[in-house]
């Protein structure tokens, strides 16, 4: 009986990382690919872990976690940090941010490139008067 209770607690922890893989992969807007090349392994094998076909060591855990910024407390689901509706209302925040930045640094790029082409303007003008 306690080999059974032992492999359905397996079988949950296992389900529980599975799953926040997946969701902080997709919460960082990394793919498959990116993160199987962070971690060396080709992308049907990260595949494999995120089905949970592949049972992870605690040595592939913890370097999981590491490309994905996190710990392997908060995989495993120790941790109360792990929010990831938060994280990804903080993310379209921010893309937010960065977009709207984008455009105002389009706008002053528009500026400064009018304004030095009225200085060399100016600058031909000036040359022509004192000629």
């Amino acid at each position: 009986m306690l080999l059974s209770t032992t492999k359905t607690k397996s079988r949950l922890m296992s389900e529980i990382v599975r799953k926040n893989i997946i969701k902080l992969r997709q919460i960082r807007g990394i793919s498959q690919v990116q993160l199987a090349a962070k971690l060396n392994i080709s992308a049907p094998a990260l595949s494999k872990i995120e089905t949970g076909v592949t049972i992870l060591t605690l040595d592939r855990l913890m370097e999981i976690a590491r490309a994905l910024g996190t710990t392997a407390s908060e995989l495993i689901g120790e941790t109360e940090k792990f929010l990831p509706n938060k994280y990804v209302e903080e993310i379209k925040v921010l893309k937010e941010v960065i977009n709207n930045k984008d455009a105002e640094i389009l706008i002053l790029h528009k500026k400064l490139l009018s304004l030095y082409e009225d200085s060399i303007r100016l600058r031909k003008i000036t040359e022509c008067i004192s000629a």
